[in-house]
């Protein structure tokens, strides 16, 4: 259903919660641009010195990546669900589809301010080794479960690669 946001009464919940949506939407957009002036941590600031702890590893790369992903995908939902009408923008919402992205951007936007809201330069560098080892456990699972297609089933013999 599309309910344009040009004349609705102040008092309609439905109304407002769509130009919420709007305006959240509009302000992801702005973060994304901003990102791209601050692809690394501010020289001498207490996230560049949390970097130099972890060399390859870095929490600001890390945070940059989360926030991009959030944006991107802000910007995959506002294609979704906005729809331009005469006066102003609409929202038209599919049944499904915007839910996972909904939980997309709030895991990525979640686990940006996670790794980043600790005072304590030693429980940042730990929550950021705990994500880095959580991701290479999971790569690690998925490509041990990927290979096993490159093998015969059990059924036809013994393990073979397949060429």
């Amino acid at each position: 259903m599309i309910h344009s946001l040009a004349s609705t009464p102040a008092e309609d919940p439905i109304a407002d919660s769509k130009r919420i949506l709007l305006m959240r939407l509009e302000r992801d957009q702005e973060i994304a641009t901003n990102l791209k002036h601050f692809r690394h941590a501010q020289p001498g600031s207490v996230l560049e010195q949390d970097d130099r702890a972890l060399g390859n590893y870095s929490t600001s790369a890390l945070v940059f990546d989360l926030l991009v992903t959030a944006a991107h995908v802000s910007k995959s939902l506002q294609q979704l669900i906005v729809v331009e009408a005469e006066e102003c923008p609409s929202v038209s919402v599919p049944l499904h589809g915007p839910y996972a992205l909904v939980r997309a951007h709030l895991e990525a936007t979640s686990q940006a301010l996670w790794l980043i809201t600790p005072h304590s330069r030693n429980e940042r560098i730990k929550r950021c080794l705990q994500y880095w080892c959580a991701e290479v456990k999971l790569l690690n699972g998925f490509q041990t479960e990927w290979s096993k297609s490159f093998f015969t089933p059990n059924w036809l013999g013994p393990r073979k690669v397949v060429q």
